[in-house]
This record gives structure tokens, C-alpha cells and sequence, in this order.
């Protein structure tokens, strides 16, 4: 059985207006539509449809085709909606769109704000998550 990931930051603000009811997943070569350029608080997004849902990802992982782009990157738009206290384990931080993937500490998964989150000093030291940009 593999070990969780260590709880590596702790919540300090909540926005449940990110909530995504219906998540969807988005697979290189897949094509979506692109429906709305940019989301207003966090440019580095384009609105898309599929087949099964609709969601915000970030621009880069799809080509420059409009309306109907292919993915260049797999994305998951799941928002992990954690309450202002609660510890998760910061899995990947995506620092061009402002979004952490983590882990909570029953195991869901999901992007929070990376500005809601703080780390905690673990033995003196900081945990860092993955970094990825560009």
C-alpha cells in the first residue's frame, strides 16, 4: 500500500463560488470547443465544451485553433472545495494559472486557489509541491 502524501498546507481562505459541479477530463488529441477566451480573474483560461460537459482550462494546453482546438496536455477541471483550516497535501502547484492541485485528507482531489493556501513548516523545513509553467 502506498503512503499518503504528507499534509503540506493548510487552507486560509474559501470560495465556494469556484465550485464545479460537473468536472470534466480533457485527453491530448481530444478536440474541444472553445467557447469564451478568457475568464476575467484568471486570463491564463479559455472556457471549452465537449461532449460531456464544459469547464475552464488553462490556454496552453490546447493548440492555437479556434473554436475547435485539440488538446495538447490531459487537464481535470475538478475543484477541491476545502474549508478555511482544513490541511491538504499541495500535489502540484500550476503557478501561470494561480491553481495548486491537492489532495484533502480523506483522499479527494481537486485545484484550489493557490493563494488560499499557506504551507506549514514540517521539522523546520518547508514542503514544496511540483512546480509546472509554460
Amino acid at each position: 500500500m502506498t503512503e499518503p502524501a504528507p499534509l503540506t498546507h493548510v487552507v486560509i481562505e474559501s470560495d465556494p463560488q469556484y465550485d464545479d459541479p460537473a468536472p470534466i477530463r480533457i485527453l491530448p488529441g481530444q478536440v474541444v470547443t472553445v467557447t469564451q477566451e478568457t475568464a476575467t480573474e484568471f486570463p491564463a483560461f479559455v472556457h471549452v465544451t465537449t461532449p460531456r460537459g464544459e469547464g475552464w482550462v488553462p490556454r496552453r494546453h490546447l493548440d492555437g485553433a479556434r473554436p475547435a482546438a485539440a488538446v495538447l496536455r490531459a487537464y481535470d477541471t475538478t475543484v477541491l472545495m476545502p474549508q478555511v483550516g482544513d490541511r491538504v497535501a499541495a500535489v502540484e502547484e500550476d503557478t501561470d494559472s494561480g491553481w495548486t492541485w491537492c489532495r484533502d485528507q480523506v483522499g479527494r482531489e481537486g485545484w484550489v486557489m493557490t493563494r488560499a493556501l499557506r504551507p506549514l513548516s514540517v521539522g523546520g523545513g518547508r514542503i514544496n509541491p511540483v512546480r509546472i509553467s509554460g
